[in-house]
């Protein structure tokens, strides 16, 4: 089951990601904005799953 990191975007979401992915897990970035290239690149890395959704933590359609 993929971890779900709201606010992904930012700093602490990156990083929260970087530590999911490093240990084989999926994750799944949701923010209201997009996902930075060199972060994008530094993910991208890893051979775990990211899926990134752009929408905000307080819609629950997006949350869904």
């Amino acid at each position: 089951m993929p971890t779900l990191i709201t606010g992904g975007c930012g700093f602490v979401g990156i990083n929260l990601a970087e530590a999911v992915l490093s240990k084989g897990e999926a994750v799944v970035l949701l923010d209201r904005r997009p996902l930075p290239d060199a972060a994008r690149s530094a993910l991208g890395k890893h051979r775990s799953p990211l899926t990134m959704v752009s929408g905000d933590a307080r819609d629950t359609g997006a949350l869904t």
